[in-house]
């Protein structure tokens, strides 16, 4: 992404127990991930700098649920990056993508952090 050799050098330094980037351990690639403090952040200044985007997303995300199409509604919260409206749209066509026979879209929202975000429980909440 940075184009830059001493990328993983930079990730390497910056990576640690109580640091915002971690190392992934038990791979013999080099995987890291952002704390989900950074992540959040780094969604929302996302959000705020490109909001008509996002916006548009959400809109596409709704009006395609009004009508009953999952996948679009799906794929549309997707887009828009927000956490709370994927984990919906997930709650509502999530069983029908995969009995329709459709659950690479649901595997892959499982995958996007957006949704994780959206039930993810926190250390400092009580569940």
């Amino acid at each position: 992404m940075t184009k830059r050799a001493d990328a993983g050098a930079g990730l390497d330094r910056l990576a640690g127990p109580s640091a915002l980037i971690t190392r992934e351990s038990g791979d013999d690639t080099r995987a890291y991930r952002i704390h989900s403090i950074l992540l959040a952040y780094l969604r929302g200044e996302v959000r705020r700098r490109d909001f008509v985007a996002a916006a548009a997303h959400e809109t596409a995300a709704r009006w395609f649920a009004r009508r009953a199409d999952g996948q679009n509604a799906l794929e549309q919260a997707l887009a828009a990056g927000l956490p709370v409206l994927a984990a919906e749209m997930l709650d509502a066509f999530g069983l029908d993508l995969v009995l329709r026979g459709t659950p690479d879209l649901v595997l892959r929202a499982l995958a996007e952090p957006a949704a994780r975000a959206g039930t993810q429980v926190h250390p400092w909440r009580r569940p």
